[in-house]
């Protein structure tokens, strides 16, 4: 069958693909890989229209040329047009971040389909597998034509589904654009299998390069000149696929401490211009393509997951640079780093990570040590877990009972917080009460925990236990309502506010004074008593004491130890719980643990004791098994044991 051929569709490719070129190398991103790749796509449709016209005019049946520049002509236009939908398919691995400059280990993989078109092309040397020319010298496909057909509609079909798989992760309109393209691609490929004399195919590959521009390519929202780099928003874009991807790379951030200054003075163009010379040097130093400016003097990257000793090497070479700056003396930087997904696993807490601050005092170059970021992690990982807990009420109450020493019997105790999380297991509560102060969930946290010393203080009554200790933080009187969300949870269970002691640290005065009195006054109007927690570690005075009107002073552990350090010390802990007491105040010995401790607080004439050396913080179940053996054991005046 002899073919005319339209080369109309070929001529209109070629001013496609220049105009796409043009604008491409004009880009001042043009280094980038990705973007290296497309330029590739676009070079290889140029040289494939140019190829196809050629071959067109070859197989042309009447045309005077040689068998030799025929074949020839036909074999490189299938060598090197074959090898277009193998770039469109390492593009889309670039764009969902599965290929880097750095990382090409399965590149190989990848190669395979391309190879076998290869290896069908050199087999058309020695028989006329792919194509070959009759007797009257037409152009006709061989056998193995359908091969390099399915080897572009393979790559063409996992682009469709690279890019279903990152359609949670991609922008919504990068995705879909992947997808129509892919599709459009397999349209015009089989097209020109069933319809060979039109060359339409090299055209749609050139229509489909001008919406990959148009859409995947266009980042120039994204992209500040002024600073040289990319936006936080594409960084989270970017960092969304590489979690949901599950691949391993290193975050890199650095910290410019000091554009305030620059900005206050100079004014934007000179910290943007120390952003973009900052930025330049991890580019440099790091060999990473894209730089990512977050806000608050974050300068982000991600590279392949790297050894410490490669890192340090990086960083040391950005150092050096920035010892060259003038503007040092007001610009201090450090660097961090963090292994994805080994170390975090969530966006949010990886944006935390980068936007906190670490020894933001510094005046010299640093690289955040691992522990610190280890904290900032384990914070991270505590908060989720307190907003578990408040969600999934995973904290429970546990109960230290309090000796009172003139009766010889448990008739109280301290209510503590404990929380249980399923991920992390026991948190222990200086972890969990910062966080939940910190992001507002003491509130919840507080309540769940009156709640459960109200409801077991029913059951405890039944054995002597005249009235629970309840913390109360700053937090919840900052919140407001406090003395409401108590008296009603109060006649939930049919208590009155002074079954319950609410105990407060010399901290909730000095934090927020107003609030707290103003709140404090509200819970003694309804009837609530009080206690003065942890005294001795702080500046407790006379007037102090006199504005929290408390009944009950327990003294910290600090000031039992100071006690057992000489005689000096002792007489100082004497004179002052003497002092309290005839001011008409009980006195609470906390943190009592040994025999000789039990000795000193009692020859000191406290009220009451509470420390291990009568029982740890119980569960409810435990509780009055504990304070039944606590008193049979000292009416006997046998020795308590450690518990």
């Amino acid at each position: 069958m002899q073919l005319v051929y339209n080369i109309n569709f070929e001529i209109a490719a070629i001013f496609n693909y220049v105009l796409v070129l043009y604008y491409s190398l004009m880009r001042r991103s043009s280094k980038q890989f990705q973007n290296l790749l497309f330029i590739g796509i676009g070079l290889n449709g140029l040289v494939s229209a140019i190829l196809d016209i050629l071959t067109a005019y070859a197989n042309t049946p009447g045309v005077n040329m040689s068998y030799g520049l025929r074949w020839s002509s036909n074999f490189l236009f299938l060598f090197i047009h074959n090898g277009q939908t193998f770039l469109f398919f390492l593009y889309t691995m670039t764009i969902i971040k599965r290929l880097t400059l750095h990382n090409k280990r399965n590149l190989f993989v990848y190669e395979i389909p391309y190879y076998v078109v290869v290896l069908c092309l050199l087999t058309n040397m020695v028989g006329n597998t792919v194509f070959y020319f009759d007797e009257n010298m037409n152009y006709q496909h061989g056998p193995l034509i359908y091969v390099l057909y399915g080897c572009s509609i393979f790559y063409l079909v996992m682009i469709m589904v690279y890019a279903m798989k990152s359609s949670g992760t991609l922008p919504r309109k990068d995705m879909q654009s992947l997808f129509a393209i892919a599709f459009g691609a397999i349209i015009s490929v089989l097209t020109q299998l069933i319809l060979g004399n039109v060359l339409i195919e090299i055209f749609l590959e050139s229509i489909i390069l001008i919406a990959l521009l148009i859409s995947v390519e266009d980042k120039s929202r994204s992209f500040d000149h002024d600073t040289e780099c990319f936006d936080r928003n594409l960084f989270i874009n970017n960092m969304s696929i590489i979690l949901a991807n599950e691949l391993r790379y290193t975050v890199m951030f650095v910290r410019l401490h000091g554009l305030k200054y620059y900005k206050t003075f100079y004014g934007d163009p000179k910290k943007n211009e120390i952003i973009r010379r900052m930025a330049m040097a991890i580019k440099k130093n790091l060999k990473v393509e894209e730089v990512y400016y977050c806000g608050k003097g974050a300068l982000c990257v991600f590279i392949p997951q790297s050894t410490e000793k490669e890192i340090e090497a990086y960083t040391q070479q950005v150092i050096e640079q920035y010892h060259a700056w003038e503007e040092k003396d007001h610009v201090s930087i450090q660097f961090g780093k963090v292994n994805v997904p080994e170390e975090i696993s969530t966006l949010s807490d990886l944006m935390e990570i980068i936007d906190s601050d670490y020894h933001n005092d510094i005046d010299r170059p640093m690289i955040v040590p691992q522990d610190e970021i280890s904290k900032q992690r384990r914070k991270l990982e505590v908060s989720r877990a307190v907003r578990r807990g408040v969600d999934n009420k995973n904290f429970y109450a546990v109960f230290q009972p309090i000796f009172h020493v003139p009766t010889g019997e448990i008739h109280s105790a301290e209510v503590l917080a404990r929380l249980e999380d399923p991920d992390l297991g026991n948190i222990p509560p200086f972890e969990f009460m910062t966080v939940a102060e910190e992001t507002g969930h003491i509130w919840e946290l507080g309540l769940i925990i009156f709640e459960e010393a109200c409801k077991f203080l029913k059951k405890a009554m039944s054995f002597g236990i005249t009235y629970f200790e309840v913390n109360v933080s700053v937090m919840q009187c900052v919140h407001g309502g406090l003395s409401e969300a108590f008296l009603e949870i109060l006649r939930k269970y049919d208590l009155r506010p002074g079954n319950i002691n609410l105990e407060f640290t010399e901290s909730a005065f000095i934090q927020e004074p107003e609030l707290f009195m103003k709140e404090k006054e509200k819970l003694r109007k309804a009837g609530f008593s009080f206690s003065v927690d942890d005294y001795g570690t702080g500046f407790s005075n006379y007037s102090y004491i006199r504005m929290m009107d408390p009944v009950i002073i327990k003294f910290d552990r600090s000031s039992l130890l100071t006690a057992k350090k000489d005689e000096a010390g002792r007489k100082f802990y004497h004179g002052t719980i003497e002092t309290m007491r005839n001011m008409g105040f009980s006195v609470v010995a906390e943190g009592v643990e040994t025999n000789e401790e039990l000795q000193i607080v009692k020859e000191a004439g406290v009220n009451y004791i509470q420390g291990f050396y009568f029982s740890r913080p119980q569960k409810a179940e435990d509780f009055e098994r504990v304070v039944r053996e606590i008193e049979y054991t000292y009416s006997r005046g046998k020795k308590l044991e450690k518990r």
